[in-house]
């Protein structure tokens, strides 16, 4: 696969998630940066989403306890 056609899919796999490319004002050539990360960075990347959403979790379960608490104890 071509750097162009990369990009192709890189820019039609962002729309789906609702990311466009923002128009940008005036005749000048533009650069692209892509970034491909390594299975390395992507594992990394994988457990700090993991470890997110379990956080998540457990302070939305202590917010539901504290409130349970806090109406007896009135």
């Amino acid at each position: 696969m071509t750097i162009s056609e990369h990009i192709n899919s890189l820019q039609r796999h962002l729309a789906q998630l609702g990311l466009y490319q923002v128009p940008v004002e005036g005749a000048e050539s533009e650069v692209f940066k892509v970034c491909f990360l390594n299975k390395y960075e992507m594992q990394q990347w994988q457990r700090l989403r993991e470890e997110q959403s379990v956080n998540k979790a457990a302070g939305s379960q202590t917010e539901g306890r504290d409130r349970y608490n806090s109406r007896d104890s009135k």
